[in-house]
């Protein structure tokens, strides 16, 4: 009985995961996913994971992103080692205001809108002033860095980022991110300045940064 029960639960695994039980008796691995390779399957929506790219390339890449200048090459091999490919169609949403934040995302090419929620009043709506739920405050393009205020600080998002154009970007997830300032925390001045330049601009349109 037991013999059996092993079996119908590796048919069990074998219907759900989509692997045919032929592979499961035949022990063979070829099923299974290869860990490290980067996949071309759709994650949200808008979003997805472009295909293999060659470390040297992303170590190029990097090499023209403003905040890893002067970085050695030694040291732009360990940042390619951290950072995913990923592309986004137009309209998808990067950043999502008021959300906790979990990626910085570097673009590399196309450009995308900063909005910021704005306050409608009843008054607004009875006149058809201002019933917009959000405008736009800023635009970001190649070489801009999105995400990485709520990285830092860890509070929620002051704005969302939404694709204009289809863009491909180099993305870093949090965990990677605090790993990456452990060993290089000569990054932290340029996110700074990345982040008043930023501000000065948001200033100088009257918006004010929460």
């Amino acid at each position: 009985m037991k013999g059996r029960a092993n079996q119908l639960l590796e048919v069990d695994a074998g219907v759900r995961s989509g692997v045919s039980l032929r592979c499961l008796r035949e022990g063979r691995q070829d099923h299974l996913p290869r860990l490290g390779r980067r996949s071309a399957t759709v994650s949200p929506v808008g979003t997805k994971r472009v295909g293999e790219v060659s470390p040297r390339e992303t170590v190029r890449m990097l090499d023209g992103v403003p905040l890893f200048a002067g970085l050695t090459k030694r040291q732009l091999v360990a940042v390619a080692k951290l950072v995913d490919h990923v592309s986004f169609d137009p309209g998808a949403v990067l950043v999502k205001e008021l959300d906790v934040g979990r990626r910085l995302i570097i673009i590399r090419t196309g450009t995308a809108e900063v909005r910021r929620q704005v306050f409608v009043t009843p008054d607004d709506l009875a006149t058809g002033v201002g019933t917009e739920s959000s405008r736009r405050v800023a635009t970001v393009g190649p070489g801009d860095v999105v995400g990485e205020l709520s990285l830092i600080d860890g509070r929620p998002t002051s704005a969302s980022v939404v694709a204009d154009t289809e863009l491909e970007t180099l993305v870093l997830y949090a965990t990677r991110f605090k790993k990456l300032l452990g060993s290089m925390p000569q990054l932290y001045p340029r996110l700074l300045i990345g982040l008043a330049a930023r501000v000065r601009a948001l200033d100088h349109r009257g918006d004010a940064i929460g």
